[in-house]
């Protein structure tokens, strides 16, 4: 792939553009990442799914990936992975130590039950 058609590219996928000042254009996003397998996913998608994105968007949290189709190249398929992208490394963690983040975790535990839940933040590279 060129180049030019990466660029053109970047849209249909959901990757969004830096804004800001230079400084801040340099530093890296992170993605907040997750494989969930809920042992209550009716559960899990009308009552807890709803309650997650207005507890992430006031850190500048939007969604990359919400649980759309995957193809596995290698290993064990996931279940469900969504991927939740934020300006920095310090503000995927202000949400997760977040007053409206820990107040859904009892939500989450409740539909959760001994399904599988693996979460993790990347930080990408700096522009």
């Amino acid at each position: 792939m060129s180049h030019l058609q990466w660029l053109l590219w970047q849209p249909c996928i959901g990757i969004r553009q830096p804004t800001g000042n230079a400084a801040a254009q340099s530093k890296a996003q992170a993605y907040y990442i997750t494989d969930i397998a809920p042992a209550d996913p009716v559960g899990w998608n009308n009552t807890y799914a709803p309650l997650v994105q207005p507890t992430f968007q006031p850190f500048g949290g939007h969604y990359i990936v919400r649980a759309g189709m995957t193809t596995t190249i290698s290993g064990d398929p996931p279940s469900r992975v969504v991927i939740i992208a934020f300006d920095s490394m310090e503000k995927a963690q202000a949400w997760l130590n977040s007053a409206a983040y820990k107040a859904i975790l009892p939500t989450r535990a409740k539909f959760l039950g001994n399904g599988k839940y693996r979460a993790y933040i990347v930080e990408g590279v700096s522009n």
